[in-house]
């Protein structure tokens, strides 16, 4: 079995890289099916706001304390009643690592969430997830929403240095409050990128990011940043975010991989 070591009986199994060790929901047995994950993001895991329950190492959840206004509980009435990520604004939010993204420039991101009013309404913009190299000038930018461009959600591989992105419009993303699973797929060979929402059935954007294929190692990853000031964070409720160092988008097998992680992400947390 490719993936990640599955926990059959009540003690964890660690699984060597560092990751926090997955035990029996419907995500992390679909999860352990597929190759190269990187990060596991699961707020049901984490003991308390900035660390994954586990001692040490990649898996670890930093926060900005001083500022990071995001608190880890349920939302009434969604996500089936378990804790998520809860981000009101005027937040760092979060960082996971180290460790990045090996040394690949693909990637896939799998997350559910939902958006609060205030992004839909144009009060605000923030990115969603970002991915951050210091060594890369201009590379921050992952999935941004731009509440007050009206553009919805943008997906790009790299915020500057050239580029193409795909974006989509509010219309096309759920309701405010309403949770969904966005999957966000970029491979560098093809400079091809894909999001989807809920399924695998269509892309609901899709563009070629052209992005030159070079090797770049992403040091940390971040949730809920804002843009500029924490007054523009994203606004929202955050679940599992899982993160993989290659594209699910290119072949029917891939895709099978990435809907039945999809399928699993909507079971657990009630999203029809």
């Amino acid at each position: 079995m490719v993936g990640q070591l599955i926990s059959v009986n009540a003690g964890p199994v660690f699984n060597g890289n560092g990751l926090p060790p997955i035990t029996q929901d419907a995500v992390d047995m679909a999860a352990a099916q597929m190759p190269s994950l990187e990060h596991y993001m699961d707020p049901e895991k984490l003991k308390a706001k900035g660390e994954i329950s586990r001692s040490k190492g990649d898996g670890r959840l930093i926060t900005f304390t001083s500022t990071s206004a995001m608190t880890i509980g349920t939302v009434a009435g969604k996500y089936n009643g378990r804790n998520v990520l809860k981000s009101p604004g005027n937040t760092l939010g979060l960082d996971i690592g180290p460790g990045g993204l090996a040394v690949s420039p693909s990637f896939t991101f799998v997350i559910a969430c939902d958006l609060a009013a205030a992004m839909r309404s144009g009060t605000t913009d923030g990115y969603l997830l970002a991915a951050y190299n210091p060594t890369v000038a201009g590379f921050m930018q992952v999935v941004r929403f731009f509440g007050n461009a009206g553009k919805g959600l943008l997906f790009t591989a790299r915020s500057s240095g050239g580029g193409g992105s795909a974006s989509l419009d509010l219309a096309s993303v759920p309701a405010a409050d309403t949770p969904f699973v966005l999957a966000v797929s970029y491979d560098a060979a093809t400079t091809q990128i894909r999001a989807y929402i809920n399924t695998t059935t269509a892309a609901i954007a899709s563009a070629d990011a052209n992005v030159a294929p070079t090797p770049d190692k992403l040091t940390k990853l971040q949730i809920g940043y804002p843009i500029g000031n924490p007054a523009t964070a994203w606004v929202g409720n955050i679940g599992k975010v899982l993160a993989f160092s290659r594209s699910f988008h290119k072949t029917a097998v891939d895709l099978a991989l990435l809907e039945n992680l999809m399928i699993s992400m909507r079971t657990h947390y009630g999203i029809i």
